[in-house]
């Protein structure tokens, strides 16, 4: 039986607002925010965590002196009242998370279509009582930092370029790709793949406080044309380092020395390498449920996912796993999902389910679109008129990027 996706996305009613500092950030999810936590405990600061050096989050349990959060967080302005269905209305979300230029006001803008991208939970105006914390409902925020957002991004960018790279393989030269060491494997992206706010420093030296410094004045006197650096070498950035025994592991002794030069084996690498990505997103953050069919007694399998994030993880990984088609509309450009085989545009209608107890219920809801009826009032006059002056079918069908069917339906041919 086909599991069924019902990937929701809750929308703060009020928009979302930059926060910028003097937040607290709750119980230990400090932890998630940054790599590399380290834990301590002395009597003036209780239980600490604390994230790399230059970092100014620190979370404190027990401790007898406040500690803000001093970095910028999008914050809901109220509950998640609003419920889209990405799943159905925005079948490749991702694909606009990913060419996202992680702005403030762009994120925003994103977050306030689609909801936030996780939900981490923060305290302001906290009040002290005999040196012990106490939080009122009123004082909890929904919110995800600045940092995230622009990480996830660029992960998101990352990924979406080597589903590319995979499914066109051939167009690619994948011994500039994949690099095979004596024990490690290295995946590497051309410069050109970058989005614009990345620099790309071409180095070999180590990761010093100088080299550190120096990057950082890049940053910030960009004005925001720069807001990430990676390592580059030789016109390609690192993305990705794996061990030949984490491919040996999976293919038992299947594995020949000349596998991981081959064509066929450095396209493994790649598939190999992508799947790694996804499970580490989607990990933990789905649940599957069993819900009954009140109107037939049928039981399906549905997957829930717990945050915006990973619903768009599960849409690439249905694409990197050809489980789906899905077309682009010829009017607006955005991805859906056709229901026949000859639809041009985004429905007009689409289904949702809706979980009551143990049974889930059908239901059809507008999505607010009108494509086909836009593009008929608009472009159809342009190709009648085009075809009258003189052009071939296959002129216009080369021109417009239409399918040819459609436009001999239009000039009656």
């Amino acid at each position: 039986m086909d599991r069924v996706y019902n990937c929701v996305s809750y929308v703060c009613s009020e928009g979302y607002e930059w926060e910028e500092r003097g937040l607290e950030i709750d119980d230990m999810l400090i932890s998630l925010y940054f790599k590399g936590i380290s834990w301590s405990f002395n009597e003036k600061y209780g239980i600490g965590f604390s994230g790399k050096i230059g970092k100014t989050i620190n979370w404190y349990f027990g401790s007898t002196q406040e500690v803000k959060i001093n970095y910028p967080v999008l914050l809901a302005k109220s509950d998640k009242t609003l419920v889209l269905n990405i799943w159905q209305q925005y079948p490749s979300l991702y694909k606009k998370f990913a060419n996202l230029q992680p702005t403030k006001n762009n994120i925003l803008q994103f977050a306030n279509s689609f909801g936030n991208i996780k939900d981490y939970y923060f305290h302001k105006n906290v009040i002290s009582k005999n040196g012990v914390k106490s939080y009122s409902v009123d004082n909890i925020f929904i919110g995800c930092s600045y940092e995230e957002w622009r990480k996830e991004i660029f992960e998101m960018f990352e990924n979406v370029k080597l589903l590319e790279i995979i499914q066109r393989f051939e167009e690619f030269d994948l011994d500039d790709i994949v690099h095979i060491g004596e024990d490690l494997i290295t995946i590497w992206l051309p410069i050109e793949a970058l989005p614009k706010w990345v620099y790309p420093c071409e180095s070999d030296k180590m990761f010093d406080e100088k080299t550190q410094n120096l990057l950082q004045n890049i940053l910030s006197q960009s004005e925001g044309k720069y807001l990430e650096i990676v390592w580059s070498h030789k016109g390609n950035y690192r993305i990705e380092t794996i061990r030949k025994s984490s491919i040996q592991q999976i293919f038992e002794d299947n594995v020949k020395p000349d596998f991981y030069f081959s064509p066929e084996g450095k396209l493994q690498i790649l598939k190999y390498t992508l799947m790694k990505r996804i499970n580490k997103k989607i990990t933990n953050n789905v649940t599957l449920r069993n819900l009954i069919n009140p109107q037939t007694g049928e039981i399906d399998e549905f997957i829930f996912s717990d945050n915006l994030l990973t619903t768009m993880y599960l849409q690439l990984n249905n694409d990197f796993l050809k489980k789906r088609n899905i077309k682009r509309c010829l009017y607006c450009g955005e991805y859906f999902t056709p229901v026949k085989e000859n639809q041009y545009y985004c429905p007009e209608e689409a289904e949702i389910i809706i979980q009551e107890k143990n049974k889930f219920i059908r239901k059809i809801v507008p999505t607010g679109k009108h494509c086909k009826n836009y593009d008929y009032t608009k472009n159809k006059p342009k190709i009648i008129d085009m075809y009258k002056k003189g052009m071939t079918i296959e002129e216009i069908s080369t021109l417009t990027g239409r399918p040819i069917e459609q436009i001999k339906r239009w000039v009656k041919r």
